[in-house]
């Protein structure tokens, strides 16, 4: 996740050029922009308000740090806050980097764990407020993103929480597809099955265990590529919160409309080069014309696989209009490990 910084000082400039160096170890990208007016003409210097800015970071999905007071980033923030799954992270660091507070989207966005990384790299303190971090309990949404899954029936994280953090029991139900085989599960002492009541669950957390592979020619819209993959996925009766990735070959990495795409569909989108795609043993739908264009007989199925570990095709090849989808499932399984 690419890390937009924003500082209103000198001072907060300095602090920003010191995170950014920290980051370079990090291999993620940083971009620093400043609302200062004795550094204008530094190539930093953010020319639109602090409010345009944060709206496009936000929509581009990036995690933003506000170096200076909380009452500037709250404010610019506002208009553009939508879901508690779905925002940015937020989060405001004070120029003397004494304190770094996650603002929004602690868990799910992964603010939390973002000032805590800052916190260890600046020597600052990381100021938590969700109630399970403060009470070192588990969290949800918390697990869920760290194990690549999707919530259902979200008004229960709070619920959950709220059980926990009275002294509550919760009961947990797996669906045995997702338990290795040899697992066994005890009911009141007797070796048994467990079936997920879906409709009485508090909460429901499923695996993102699709990806989706495309190929397409040159141009295609991402209404024309969103349409098709809509339509794949009803089909097979798959929720776009379960896709893991979209995928395609290095030579579609700035095509606009699968890139549009992956944004859509709420998911990373994921490039193989022609010789990756190549190494990959197993029957695919290949294509001389495909080979001399890319470098490689066939992509959607190879992409889909590249980018899915320990995964089978589950649809394979599908043409349409100079487009091309295949999709693969992860071998998803719940590990349970004694102590």
């Amino acid at each position: 996740m690419k890390l937009s910084v924003i500082c209103f000082s000198q001072r907060g400039f300095l602090l920003a050029k010191e995170i950014g160096r920290l980051w370079e170890t990090e291999a993620e990208e940083v971009e620093i922009r400043c609302k200062c007016e004795s550094l204008r003409d530094d190539p930093c210097y953010l020319p639109q308000s602090a409010l345009l800015w944060a709206g496009e970071e936000m929509e581009q999905k990036n995690a933003l740090l506000f170096i200076g007071a909380a009452g500037i980033a709250v404010r610019s923030i506002a208009p553009y806050l939508s879901d508690k799954l779905k925002d940015s992270p937020v989060l405001v660091m004070d120029e003397a980097a004494q304190f770094v507070v996650p603002l929004l989207s602690g868990h799910v966005g992964g603010a939390n764990a973002l000032a805590r990384r800052l916190a260890e790299k600046t020597g600052a303190a990381a100021v938590i407020t969700t109630a399970t971090d403060v009470a070192d309990m588990f969290a949800a949404d918390e697990f869920a993103k760290e194990n690549g899954m999707s919530l259902t029936k979200r008004e229960g994280i709070a619920r959950v929480s709220s059980r926990l953090l009275e002294g509550r029991s919760v009961g947990l139900s797996v669906s045995r597809d997702y338990l290795p085989e040899e697992a066994q599960i005890f009911l009141d002492g007797k070796c048994g099955e467990v079936s997920p009541e879906r409709e009485r669950a508090l909460l429901i957390l499923s695996p993102k265990e699709y990806v989706i592979g495309m190929g397409c020619k040159k141009g295609k819209t991402a209404e024309e590529l969103f349409r098709f993959a809509e339509e794949e996925l009803a089909r097979l009766g798959i929720g776009r919160e379960r896709l893991a990735a979209l995928a395609s070959v290095e030579d579609k990495k700035d095509e606009p409309g699968l890139i549009e795409l992956a944004g859509r569909l709420g998911v990373p989108f994921a490039v193989f080069s022609a010789e990756q795609l190549r190494r990959l043993e197993g029957d695919f739908s290949d294509s001389a014309f495909v080979e001399r264009t890319v470098g490689v007989a066939n992509v959607c199925e190879r992409a889909a696989l590249a980018a899915c570990e320990d995964g089978r095709l589950i649809l394979p090849k599908q043409a349409r209009d100079g487009m091309t989808l295949a999709i693969a499932r992860k071998r998803w399984r719940l590990e349970i490990h004694d102590g």
